[in-house]
């Protein structure tokens, strides 16, 4: 389960990274400290809340 949990995580974050990243490029307020920044916390919250999930569901 914690295997899952991890990828699941990991894959979040890549994807969110690349379109937070596109995304201020595109809008022209492009800083790669502020898009480390908000994948790792988005990517954070995301395993989170995804492990609570994992875990009251088999509950």
């Amino acid at each position: 389960m914690m295997n899952k949990i991890i990828k699941d995580t990991v894959r979040f974050f890549i994807i969110f990274l690349l379109a937070y990243a596109i995304g201020s490029y595109v809008s022209g307020i492009f800083n790669w400290t502020n898009v480390l920044i908000v994948s790792v916390v988005a990517g954070i919250l995301y395993g989170i809340f995804r492990g609570l999930l994992l875990r009251f569901q088999n509950k």
